[in-house]
């Protein structure tokens, strides 16, 4: 399964807690995925929605996945959240 982790409405980079809600309820692992191009055109909405142009050379990276403690209840959610945050941010090149 893979998700957009900001959420259909952003705000943009901010990560929503569903995926980590589903990631406790399902006890599947989280790996965090972010990638650059090179040539793109990039989109005035509030996410910044890219098209790649034509020979543009696309990195994709991933982190190692992690875990949410399946009883960890709602602040074991929100530590798993801020750290997939934290990951992606880590990760990503914008």
């Amino acid at each position: 399964i893979a998700f957009t982790p900001d959420g259909p409405r952003g705000p943009c980079y901010t990560v929503q807690p569903g995926v980590a809600s589903l990631a406790q309820i399902t006890g599947l692992p989280i790996v965090p995925v972010s990638y650059h191009v090179n040539w793109k055109l990039r989109a005035r909405s509030w996410d910044r929605f890219l098209i790649p142009l034509p020979f543009a050379k696309v990195t994709v990276v991933f982190d190692p996945p992690l875990r949410t403690p399946p009883d960890g209840g709602d602040a074991g959610r929100e530590a798993c959240r801020r750290l997939i945050e934290e990951r992606l941010r880590a990760i990503t090149r914008d």
